[in-house]
C-alpha cells in the first residue's frame, strides 16, 4: 500500500499501527471476499443439445462433483424437472436469435441432494465450424449477496483508516488530478481544510517547477501503466512552506475496469530528508576544510573524463603534497596544523578557476582536477603558479609560516586514459617531486619507473616471505563501551624485512592486492587468526571475536566461500565468532555477485564490518543493500576528538546512523581518555587503539587475557577511572 523507501516503510508501519482498522483486519476481509468469489463461480460449455464441452473445476465446486463425475451424467440431471424444461426453452431460444448474453435465475442440485439458487448468464458462441454452442458462467446468488455484504465492511473499514490517519496524507483526485477526498492527515501536512481543497488541482501541493514539467501527469500515467507511482519530492504547503514528500500514487476503478481517478499516500519526511543530506554532506567532504575528501575527488574525476570524452578536451589531475607540514604540527601543534590546512585549501581555492575541483584527499595532501584545457601547458602553468603561492608564508596567529607544495601533474588523454591511471600518474609525479627537494612541480612521463622498480622488488620479497613463514601477526584488542572489557581482536599483518626496512604494512597490502599476492597471503591470515582464536577460546576465553581484514580481490575469487568453509573445519573455529571486515570500495560496485557473496557470509553466521566507514566510495544508501553488521569509523575522524567540532558532528551522525538501521559502531584510533570517553558518551558499541593498547603479539594477548581476569573486578573499567 505504502511506497517502499528508505524513509517511508518504517514511518508508515508505524502510523498504521495506530489506526483503529488495522491493515490486517482489511486485508483478511478481502481475503474472505477473494476466496468467496473463488468458491461461488463456475463455467461450463454445452452442445445445443445439452451435452457437455468442457467443465471448469469452479463449477465442480460449486454442486460438489467431481468432473469425471459430471461427464456420466447430462446438464439436465442437475435440474428440478421443472427448471429442465425452462431453463431448456430458454436456451433454445438464446440459440436461435443468437442474441446475448442473457440470464435466467434456476436451482441447481448438488451431489449431497440439497439445492443452490443460481444466476445463469448464457451466451452463444461458435466453433471453428461456426457450429454454435452455450457458454455458460452460474453463479451462486446467496453467495454474492454474502460478497456484498463483504464489500460493504471493506468500505466502512477504509473509511475508517482513511479517515483516522494523521501521520499520511490520503487523497483521492478524478482521473484530471482534480481532488475529491481530503483526510485529517492531508489537513495536517498540507494546511488545507477539506473544504478548501475539494474540486481543486493537486498542482496546488506540487512545485511549480514539477507542475511545468508534467510531473502529475507523468505521475499519473505512470499509476496508470503499471499499476502503481512512487515518488519523493519536494512539495508545497497551503502557507508555501517546502517539505519533503514520499508517498505512492494508485489508480482506482470501478467494477467494470473503468479508471475513476487515483488514490496518492503521502508523508512528510523533512527532518529526515534533511539529517540524510547532512549526513550525506559530511561523508563526501573535508569536515576541517569544507572542501570535497577523496571520494568525492574520485566521483567528480570520472565524470570530468567522460566530459571531456564527449566535447574532445583535456583535463588535468594535479595531487599537491604539503611540505613540512609534520614540522608544523610538531612545533605549533595540532590546532597550528588544522589552521595551516584551512589556509592552504583558501589559497587553492582562490588560485583556480570556478570550474576546477579542489579536494582534500588525506592529511596534507590536496587534489585538483582541471577542466576543459586545450593543452598540457596550460595545466603546467597552474602548477607553476601554485608552487610560487604556496611558498609564501601563512600566517597563523602571531606566528608566519613558511611552507610548501610539491605537485604532480598528469594530463588527459595524453597520459592516460583512465581515472585509475591518471591518479597513479599523478601521485608517482608528485613524489618525484618531493624527493627533486620539494617547493617544485614534476609533469608525469613514462620515465618515472622508480616507483615500478620498488614495487617489483617488494613484490619478489613478501612472495618469498609468505613462502618461508617469515610475516607474523599481531593483534589488537577490541573493548566493549559498555561493559569495558577486552571483547575481540583485530588480526594485523607484521613483517620485518632487513632488505627492505621501510616497508610499511598499507604499502605490502596494497601492493598485494594489485599482485594477486593478496588471495594467498590472506587465506593465511584468516587460517593463523581462526587457529590462534581457537587456542584463546580452549583456554576458556570462549566469548572472544577476530576481526580480519578482507580485500575486494579476495572476495572475488571463485573459491572464497569453499576457502572459508575448509578454514573453518580445520581449526574448529564457530564462524560467528569471526568478522571479516570489507572496504566501502566494495559496496561501490553493486552487483549481484557482490551482494550473493556477502549473503552468503551472512548465512554462515559471520559478521561484516565496514573499514574505515567514511573514508571510501560508497554511498549510504547502499548500505540497505548489504547484510551488514558493524560499522568501522575511521581513525581520521577519531584523532582531533573531542575538540574538533566537525569530527564531533561526523562521529555522532555515524553512530546514529549505525544504530538506526540496527548496526554495530565501532571506533578506531582511540589515543586518548577523552577521545574514549566522548565515544562511550555517544553509545558507540567498541573502540580500538594506543589508549587501550597497541597491537602485540599473541603471546602477549594470551598475558593481558589472564591478567584481565585474575583481576575481573576492575578489568578494563580501570582505562575510564
Amino acid at each position: 500500500m505504502f511506497v517502499k523507501s528508505r524513509f517511508f516503510p518504517e514511518s508508515a508501519s508505524r502510523a498504521l499501527r495506530q489506526l483503529p482498522v488495522s491493515t490486517s483486519t482489511l486485508t483478511n476481509t478481502l481475503e474472505a471476499a477473494i476466496k468467496e468469489q473463488q468458491a461461488v463461480i463456475g463455467t461450463v460449455s454445452l452442445t445445443t443439445d445439452g451435452k457437455w464441452l468442457n467443465i471448469t473445476d469452479g463449477f465442480c465446486n460449486l454442486l460438489g462433483y467431481s468432473a469425471e463425475e459430471l461427464q456420466r451424467i447430462s446438464h439436465n440431471d442437475l435440474l428440478p424437472p421443472q427448471q429442465a424444461k425452462r431453463v431448456n426453452t430458454f436456451h433454445a431460444q438464446l440459440v436461435q436469435s443468437r442474441f446475448g448474453p442473457a440470464k435466467i435465475e434456476t436451482e441447481y442440485i448438488c451431489k449431497n441432494g440439497s439445492t443452490i439458487r443460481i444466476e445463469l448468464t448464457s451466451r452463444v458462441v461458435e466453433n471453428e465450424d461456426r457450429a454454435p454452442y452455450l457458454r455458460l458462467k452460474a453463479e451462486d446468488i446467496l453467495s454474492r449477496e454474502r460478497r456484498a455484504s463483504v464489500a460493504r465492511e471493506m468500505a466502512e473499514n477504509y473509511r475508517l483508516l482513511v479517515q483516522s490517519a494523521t501521520e499520511h496524507a490520503i487523497i483521492r483526485l478524478d482521473e484530471h488530478g482534480t481532488v475529491i477526498s481530503w483526510n485529517l492527515g492531508a489537513e495536517r501536512i498540507l494546511g488545507y481544510k477539506e473544504e478548501e481543497i475539494i474540486g481543486r488541482p493537486a498542482a496546488l501541493f506540487f512545485t511549480p517547477e514539477d507542475v511545468a514539467n508534467g510531473v502529475i501527469e507523468k505521475e499519473m500515467e505512470n499509476a496508470r501503466k503499471v499499476g502503481r507511482g512512487e515518488d519523493e519530492r519536494w512539495q508545497v504547503r497551503k502557507d508555501q512552506t517546502s517539505f519533503w514528500a514520499a508517498g505512492i500514487m494508485t489508480p482506482f476503478k470501478n467494477d467494470q475496469g473503468d479508471l475513476q481517478g487515483y488514490v496518492k499516500i503521502f508523508c512528510d519526511l523533512t527532518d529526515k530528508k534533511i539529517n540524510a543530506e547532512r549526513t550525506l554532506y559530511l561523508s563526501q567532504h573535508d569536515s576541517l576544510t569544507g572542501l570535497p575528501n577523496r571520494r568525492k575527488f574520485h566521483e567528480e574525476l570520472y565524470q570530468s573524463i567522460s566530459r571531456a570524452k564527449a566535447t574532445r578536451t583535456e583535463i588535468a589531475v594535479l595531487f599537491i603534497d604539503l611540505d613540512r607540514f609534520k614540522v608544523v604540527n610538531d612545533s605549533l601543534g595540532h590546532h597550528a596544523g588544522d589552521q595551516l590546512l584551512k589556509c592552504v585549501a583558501q589559497r587553492l581555492v582562490d588560485s583556480v578557476r570556478k570550474t576546477d575541483v579542489i579536494a582534500r584527499l588525506s592529511g596534507d595532501e590536496f587534489g585538483i582536477i582541471c577542466v576543459d584545457l586545450h593543452s598540457y601547458k596550460e595545466a603546467e602553468y597552474l602548477a607553476a603558479k601554485l608552487v610560487k603561492m604556496m611558498s609564501h608564508p601563512f600566517s597563523l596567529g602571531k606566528d608566519q609560516v613558511a611552507t610548501g607544495a610539491s605537485i604532480g601533474v598528469t594530463v588527459f588523454p595524453k597520459d592516460a586514459a583512465d581515472a585509475n591511471q591518471l591518479l597513479i600518474n599523478a601521485d608517482l609525479a608528485m613524489y618525484r617531486a618531493k624527493s627533486q627537494g620539494r617547493s617544485a612541480y614534476v609533469l608525469y612521463t613514462e620515465r618515472l619507473n622508480d616507483e615500478a622498480a620498488r614495487r617489483h622488488a617488494l613484490d619478489e620479497a613478501s612472495r618469498l616471505a609468505l613462502a618461508k613463514k617469515e610475516f607474523d601477526i599481531y593483534y589488537q584488542p577490541q573493548i566493549s563501551l559498555e561493559t569495558n572489557r577486552i571483547c575481540g581482536m583485530e588480526a594485523l599483518l607484521r613483517w620485518e624485512n632487513p632488505g627492505l626496512p621501510m616497508v610499511t604494512t598499507s604499502e605490502l597490502v596494497t601492493l598485494a592486492d594489485d599482485t594477486g599476492l593478496i588471495v594467498p597471503l590472506g587465506e593465511w591470515v584468516l587460517r593463523t587468526a581462526c587457529t590462534q582464536l581457537k587456542a584463546w577460546h580452549d583456554m576458556g576465553f570462549r566469548d572472544l571475536r577476530v576481526a580480519i581484514n578482507m580485500s575486494y580481490r579476495q572476495i572475488k575469487e571463485s573459491n572464497f566461500l569453499s576457502m572459508l568453509d575448509d578454514v573453518f573445519a580445520q581449526t574448529g573455529v564457530d564462524p560467528q565468532c569471526v568478522e571479516l571486515e570489507i572496504t566501502e570500495g566494495l559496496l561501490m560496485e553493486n552487483n549481484s555477485s557482490n551482494t550473493s557473496v556477502l549473503y552468503s557470509l551472512k548465512e554462515k553466521g559471520i559478521k561484516l564490518s565496514i573499514d574505515d566507514f567514511g573514508t571510501g566510495f560508497s554511498s549510504l544508501s547502499y548500505l540497505k543493500n548489504f547484510p551488514v553488521d558493524t560499522l568501522k569509523i575511521d581513525q581520521t575522524f577519531i584523532k582531533h576528538l573531542p575538540e574538533s567540532q566537525n569530527d564531533a558532528s561526523i562521529t555522532s551522525s555515524i553512530i546514529g546512523l549505525g544504530h538506526s538501521m540496527n548496526l554495530m559502531v565501532i571506533a578506531e584510533g582511540i589515543e586518548t581518555k577523552e577521545q574514549a570517553l566522548f565515544l562511550k558518551e555517544r553509545n558507540c558499541d567498541f573502540a580500538q587503539g594506543f589508549f587501550f593498547s597497541k597491537a602485540v603479539p599473541a603471546d602477549e594477548i594470551t598475558r593481558i587475557l589472564r591478567e584481565r581476569t585474575d583481576r575481573s573486578a576492575h578489568g578494563a573499567a580501570a582505562y575510564f577511572s
